[in-house]
């Protein structure tokens, strides 16, 4: 059975280099494809996710090196249109490069993250929206086959719920389209506004008017720009002023190691884990003898003192219950270990 052993009891102190925030690295990774000049990047955090956008962009045609803390992207002779099931399948950002590659060639063939999905999928929202500026689609085999036979055209675009990627992957579109585009409900998150500020840079013209964005299309984007991706962003939960929340169950996704430090406590609040297993899911049938410890053996929970780190499975599903809420203050945080091949040892691009 593999284990981390964690061997305490030792006052924290020092000082970490906060790396670049993926959720904006990633979308802005895929809007390199509009230009054939050179980029560079600087602060992109060592993930997955980072190395597996790399990988799907030089997939494409990208020339792709590392110089120091930064890489270089030269798209002068990218002239790929189609992203494999094998780079996409594990990465649902792949479908970013969707737009970019239908707004610079006019089609595309992409595969859907995870594959060929039954029902609703995560990316109509794109595809529904795409065709608004004038993209023809059809899915086959679990693949987007998209094109635009008269060029992408400016529309008024409402997105009938806020979605960050279908944000991100019509901005990226409508920055090349015919005329103007005006996107209403968008999501407005820093890593949205980190990649209107990359765009600029390139030349684009991009505004936010509240939850609406307005991007006047260009023929071309020329410029070689140097662009430093924004820090990682912090986010808290605050429960009642009167006592008592809950965080509902959740997972963390990409990443191997999750854990919390707890600040405070007040000893009626705690985290609780329930069993991963598909099975535990199932409601149970009730058993002849069973006890109220044997109908509670799904979850588990441990009452934390000040100072104990609780580190875990990052696919183990938890939850937060805060009975009081008036002094439980902890810090969550995710460790993820990357491979070395396409990032070098040690330090953030």
């Amino acid at each position: 059975m593999q284990k981390l052993e964690v061997f305490g009891a030792n006052k924290l102190k020092g000082q970490i280099k906060i790396s670049g925030s993926k959720n904006a690295s990633l979308p802005i990774l895929a809007a390199t494809l509009l230009t054939d000049k050179k980029i560079v990047l600087k602060n992109l955090p060592k993930v997955r996710d980072i190395e597996t956008m790399m990988l799907l962009l030089r997939s494409l045609g990208s020339k792709i090196r590392f110089k120091k803390n930064k890489i270089i992207i030269d798209n002068s002779k990218q002239n790929k249109k189609f992203a494999s099931y094998n780079l996409v399948k594990t990465m649902r950002a792949g479908i970013l490069v969707l737009g970019p590659l239908l707004a610079k060639f006019g089609s595309a063939k992409i595969s859907l993250p995870g594959g060929c999905a039954i029902g609703t999928r995560p990316v109509d929202i794109h595809l529904k929206a795409l065709s608004k500026l004038g993209v023809k689609y059809k899915i086959v085999q679990g693949y987007v086959i998209a094109n635009a036979p008269n060029g992408l055209v400016g529309n008024n675009i409402k997105f009938p719920r806020v979605s960050v990627g279908a944000t991100e992957n019509l901005i990226i579109a409508s920055s090349l389209a015919k005329g103007t585009t005006i996107l209403s409900n968008c999501a407005i998150e820093p890593e949205i506004k980190d990649l209107i500020k990359f765009l600029n840079k390139l030349g684009g013209m991009i505004k936010i008017q509240g939850r609406k964005i307005i991007i006047n299309g260009k023929k071309k984007i020329k410029k070689s720009i140097n662009h430093k991706v924004i820090f990682d962003s912090m986010w808290v939960q605050e429960f009642s002023q009167n006592g008592g929340g809950h965080h509902r169950v959740h997972i963390h996704e990409n990443c191997h190691v999750s854990g919390f430090y707890f600040l405070r406590n007040d000893n009626s609040s705690f985290p609780l884990f329930h069993d991963p297993r598909p099975g535990a899911m199932m409601t149970k049938l009730p058993e002849k003898n069973e006890t109220e410890i044997t109908a509670a053996t799904k979850m588990c929970n441990y009452q934390p003192v000040a100072g104990d780190i609780y580190m875990f499975p990052s696919y183990l599903p938890h939850e937060y219950v805060v009975s009081k809420g008036k002094d439980f203050r902890f810090i969550h945080f995710n460790l993820s270990a990357v491979s070395t091949r396409y990032f070098g040892e040690g330090g953030i691009l």
